[in-house]
């Protein structure tokens, strides 16, 4: 007993660890997004007061302003259950967004002539998918992987403006906190909170010129490297300390 309390106490602090560690990574993202890279820039009032200060020659824009087209995924009556099948083009669902990436279900998927008759729904790369039911605003970045998969029923999918917008840099400021809160201060729904276009479209956004946005999403992508790594061997001695720990009770046990 004495011997495992040293190993939980071990363990909770490395556990306590990677909580800070997400903390930093979020504080991070949300200030490089919205403040910049250079903490000596000029300021300027956003007139959103969650957003506070941004850059003096960063512009507020909505979300709409910067889309091509947002488009809710096909109606419950396009897509019935038994069109789907084993190991097809998948279908993307709230179910499928983990942690700001996309983990499809190949038993969610559907045949090329189905994929057809819905394509105004196809995904391209560079796209960033919402979920429209659960939790506000949970999204995904579209990447060469998922090119050419399908828009769910519960999705939503938001098509950039290249030429005004890095993906990866609007994806990186739809997914802070801020963002989160403001989905659900404006989302709709008695009995569960919805998003729709208007209201992913209505989001007030502080950008910036596509060079300046491509060079903060990546010194976010360094940075969060970093911290994947350090994340990754703590977890790896959590595991490490938890076989010991079983080890021990069975040694134990048997003598």
């Amino acid at each position: 007993d004495r011997e495992t309390a040293k190993i939980d106490a071990v363990i909770a602090k490395r556990q306590q660890l990677i909580g800070l560690l997400e903390e930093k990574r979020a504080a991070l993202i949300s200030r490089a997004v919205t403040k910049g890279l250079d903490p000596t820039m000029p300021m300027k009032d956003s007139g959103v007061e969650w957003l506070g200060k941004i850059p003096a020659h960063w512009e507020m824009k909505r979300l709409k302003h910067l889309a091509e087209s947002l488009q809710t995924g096909p109606f419950g009556t396009q897509l019935h259950a038994d069109e789907y099948i084993d190991d097809g083009i998948p279908v993307i669902n709230p179910a499928h967004l983990e942690g700001g990436t996309i983990i499809p279900d190949w038993k969610c998927a559907i045949d090329q002539v189905v994929f057809e008759r819905l394509c105004n729904h196809r995904l391209n790369e560079g796209d960033i998918v919402f979920a429209r039911r659960g939790e506000m605003g949970r999204c995904a970045l579209v990447t060469q992987k998922e090119d050419g998969w399908l828009c769910g029923t519960g999705c939503l999918r938001v098509r950039l403006d290249m030429r005004r917008s890095y993906t990866p840099f609007i994806n990186l400021l739809l997914s802070t906190k801020w963002a989160k809160d403001w989905f659900m201060l404006e989302s709709v729904g008695t009995t569960m909170e919805n998003l729709n276009t208007e209201i992913i479209g209505g989001i007030p956004l502080a950008f910036t010129t596509v060079e300046e946005q491509r060079r903060i999403a990546e010194e976010v992508a360094t940075l969060s490297s970093k911290i994947d790594a350090i994340t990754t061997k703590n977890r790896e001695a959590i595991e490490t300390l938890q076989e010991f720990r079983s080890a021990l009770h069975l040694r134990c046990r048997d003598r």
